[in-house]
């Protein structure tokens, strides 16, 4: 009888799929052209009569990979994200085979400057909620990856590298070298003044020596992918460059912080300015035409007070990409402050800067897919309120 209430109990705890309690990815086994059917309801708890309902589900079948947020004796509590759709519900434990989950974290390696990548001494996980992108497969992936990361800066200083959830591909982060940064140095500085990176805008002294420390720190932070991203998504890889530091912002380092220089203890952490954009084969130009279709802001001005910014003004900061699948994204947190979404909305909505986006660029056109609320515990008492957000599914 205990162990029947036992049992019960099981089944009736609520379990979510976020990523916010552990979860376990597993492959479907079984022998080629088998099923594994996934019930809406308990086996157990259907009568006779309802059996061939309980019976008619979706199914899965071996070398299909599934997340299982709980089992209860023989059967687990399992979400399967296909292509198009995303299906929950019960199946059989043995069926599945668990993966090996891999680190889901970046830590300190040493070999670029720590300081200024802005590690703590230890990860932390933090919080995100899915508002706008419910049952969208990538939408409901990307939410246990960003959940289940271990980060050593606040999410809003960057996301890591992260496999750990099936789907996604680890991209390989190059840090920019000392030739690299010399050269795009006065192409950003330009770009981001006049949104034309041939403006020539001579550097002091003391800018060429920052200019060509390389992407590793201190002054810079920056680095491409290899191999490179195909960000468009027209089979046609792009050499994508992510930059924090000089000339686009302060050096990086500080983000994250919560006390200013002057000992002066702030609301919420500190952000830096972080940008992405599309550099020439060899690294050392930058293509106008394609990062500002890419990454601009449509909505580049105040809309409550009619104020306008000649300069480059992206989506948000910082920028992150990532595959998922056959498809390459990025994300951002919008700036918030007065800044719009990217509908040109929400510019008085004091938390927007907790907002983080998901973007895909397909066809010539940017269309954000997902938005996710990021719940700081530096803010709780103003997040616990913040759950506006618009749908344009």
């Amino acid at each position: 009888m205990a162990q029947a209430e036992d049992m019960a109990a099981c089944v009736a705890r609520k379990s979510t799929f976020d990523g916010v309690t552990p979860l376990t990815y597993a492959k479907v086994a079984g022998a080629k052209g088998s099923k594994v059917i996934i019930h809406r309801e308990y086996p157990k708890q259907c009568s006779a009569t309802e059996a061939a309902e309980c019976n008619r589900g979706a199914y899965v079948v071996p070398g299909d990979e599934v997340v299982i947020a709980k089992q209860c004796g023989d059967w687990g509590y399992v979400q399967y994200i296909g292509q198009d759709h995303i299906t929950v519900g019960w199946a059989r434990a043995a069926s599945f085979t668990r993966l090996e989950a891999p680190i889901p974290s970046e830590p300190p390696t040493g070999t670029v400057n720590d300081e200024a990548k802005g590690f703590r001494d230890h990860p932390e996980r933090y919080k995100f909620e899915l508002a706008q992108g419910r049952t969208v497969p990538v939408c409901e992936a990307y939410l246990q990856r960003l959940n289940q990361t271990e980060y050593w800066s606040p999410p809003y200083c960057g996301r890591p590298e992260n496999d750990q959830v099936p789907g996604f591909s680890r991209l390989h982060r190059v840090a920019l070298s000392g030739q690299e940064t010399a050269s795009l140095y006065p192409h950003l500085a330009a770009f981001e003044h006049t949104r034309s990176s041939t403006v020539h805008l001579p550097l002091d002294p003391q800018e060429a020596i920052s200019a060509a420390s390389g992407g590793a720190g201190p002054a810079i932070l920056a680095w491409r992918y290899d191999p490179n991203v195909d960000i468009q998504n027209d089979g046609a890889p792009d050499n994508v460059v992510i930059w924090e530091g000089m000339p686009v912002g302060p050096p990086p380092g500080w983000c994250g912080d919560t006390m200013t220089s002057s000992g002066t203890e702030l609301s919420k952490g500190q952000r830096s300015r972080q940008l992405a954009f599309i550099a020439g084969a060899d690294t050392k130009t930058i293509d106008d035409e394609r990062t500002l279709a890419l990454f601009q802001h449509p909505h580049d001005g105040f809309p409550h007070s009619g104020f306008q910014v000649l300069g480059f003004i992206p989506i948000g900061s910082p920028i992150s990409v990532f595959k998922y699948r056959d498809l390459t994204y990025f994300d951002t947190f919008f700036e918030g402050g007065g800044w719009p979404d990217f509908y040109g909305h929400r510019a008085r909505l004091s938390t927007l800067d907790n907002h983080l986006a998901v973007f895909l660029h397909r066809n010539g056109a940017t269309r954000q897919v997902c938005e996710y609320i990021f719940h700081d515990h530096r803010r709780p008492r103003v997040l616990g309120h913040d759950t506006e957000a618009e749908s344009h599914e």
